[in-house]
């Protein structure tokens, strides 16, 4: 008995940490083109860990009243030179909802920067090369991965 008062106890610690943690840091507006918003957060990739590396969480959302398709790279600078890339991200998103972070897989942790790197003034990132494009509805969407708006 004790110990399923043990577990009881340790997974509402564990979920209301969860919850004040993801509540220090929301997401932020980015950008909006053609109905899609682009929001972001920085996390770091182990939520227990916070020397773990940071990562770059986006959560797209579609204000559009049809399907979208929405293509872009993200890019991170240092002291304006760019340092990675990523590769071409490929999104269907159906009206009124959005894809987000890790859920997804729209999440970018660069290879070569450090946290330090990240956190200091000569960092910068951007979303490029990104079009958003009208689709009659998108193919794969009985998975779950799509979020409610």
């Amino acid at each position: 008995m004790k110990n399923i008062f043990f577990f009881m106890a340790l997974a509402f610690f564990t979920l209301g940490f969860m919850e004040t943690s993801a509540q220090k840091n929301p997401y932020q507006e980015f950008k909006t083109v053609d109905g899609v918003i682009i929001d972001y957060k920085w996390s770091n990739s182990k939520p227990l860990n916070r020397s773990s590396p940071l990562e770059l969480r986006l959560r797209i959302r579609n204000t559009n009243g049809h399907a979208v398709k929405v293509v872009f790279t993200v890019d991170f600078y240092m002291k304006l030179k760019l340092t990675e890339t990523s590769e071409e991200v490929e999104l269907c998103i159906l009206p009124g909802r959005w894809k987000t972070g890790r859920t997804n897989g729209v999440y970018f942790q660069p290879e070569n920067l450090t946290n330090k790197q990240l956190r200091s003034d000569d960092f910068h990132w951007d979303i490029n090369d990104m079009t958003v494009e009208v689709t009659e509805t998108c193919e794969d969407t009985g998975d779950g991965e799509e979020e409610e708006g």
